[in-house]
């Protein structure tokens, strides 16, 4: 047997002594005591009995016995590790597998995400009078699942092209190869609309450009007199309208509203958009999935930071 540096070390009672005398022989050998502890569990214990130079023995809780005994069990004594799930379909449903009395769920707004803990401390103690029937008991915390909410595809796309200044070519490159993701509303341009503004505005050189807002609709409206003196106008819409999922894997589309902006930067046309109801959206969606994993659990659900597992 190996050597190492005990994990902790007592002095054991003539009586221990004797007790290991008549079930091993006592030169390295291992054997187990029987220990209480502050619940009043007993549980037996796996030591090492090793003669000291004063022709004593001495009693030792070591790290590789404790391996030993439990690489020799027929299973661990409880389990311990964090799941991750990809999506919230399969957290459900391994929760609901897994769960039990005391399993309760936590659910942190930033970062989002769900955290079932299963072996959480049991609930509040029964009362008889001023005296607890029996005393509180803690538990591990340490079997635990985890769905992190990834942002969806759409959702992180989007948040990227948000308030980056784009030119006409880019601009209506990226509303046509995405405009699966625009969906519609009265008072929002729908995705032909915003396509046809993209493309067909044409600018030319020499050009004179007049730039107005109407204050009721919101709508723009650039002016483009040509050195004739004529002049031709196309409405710039006031809004186009998103229909995308939060989180990854979620069959929930959200109608994002995003509001666009324009400007001439020497002499071209610059689109941008912003995003302005994207946090009320994310507050909803979180709510959604709370009550979602609560009524697909049946177990309490808890706005806030899971608590460290006990070592």
């Amino acid at each position: 047997m190996s050597t190492t540096t005990p994990t902790t070390a007592t002095v054991p009672s003539p009586d221990i002594i004797e007790a290991a005398r008549a079930a091993v022989e006592i030169d390295g050998r291992i054997t187990e005591l029987e220990v209480t502890d502050h619940n009043g569990d007993s549980e037996a214990i796996p030591v090492a009995i090793t003669p000291t130079t004063g022709g004593g023995y001495r009693v030792e809780v070591a790290k590789d016995v404790i391996a030993e005994s439990e690489r020799r069990a027929s299973g661990p004594r409880r389990r311990t590790g964090n799941v991750e799930l990809g999506a919230v379909a399969d957290f459900i449903a391994y929760v609901n597998r897994f769960k039990g009395a005391d399993s309760l769920v936590f659910a942190p707004a930033s970062p989002p995400g769900v955290t079932a803990i299963f072996d959480y401390h049991p609930g509040a103690v029964v009362t008889v009078g001023d005296e607890p029937e029996q005393a509180p008991k803690a538990s591990w915390c340490q079997d635990r699942a985890t769905y992190r909410c990834p942002l969806s595809r759409q959702w992180q796309l989007w948040l990227v092209a948000e308030s980056r200044p784009q030119g006409q070519v880019a601009f209506g490159d990226f509303i046509e190869a995405n405009q699966q993701d625009l969906g519609t509303k009265e008072g929002f341009a729908s995705a032909t609309r915003m396509i046809d503004v993209a493309r067909n505005l044409v600018i030319n050189s020499g050009t004179k450009y007049q730039r107005t807002v109407n204050q009721t609709t919101g709508e723009g409206t650039l002016t483009i007199k040509d050195e004739h003196d004529t002049a031709t106008s196309t409405v710039i819409p006031k809004a186009f309208i998103l229909a995308i999922p939060v989180f990854e894997g979620d069959d929930i589309l959200y109608p994002v509203e995003a509001l666009l902006r324009f400007a001439m930067v020497e002499g071209r046309p610059t689109f941008t958009f912003i995003m302005q109801n994207k946090e009320k959206c994310l507050e909803h969606a979180l709510a959604q999935l709370r009550e979602r994993v609560a009524t697909g659990c049946g177990i309490p659900v808890f706005v806030g930071t899971p608590p460290a597992a006990a070592r």
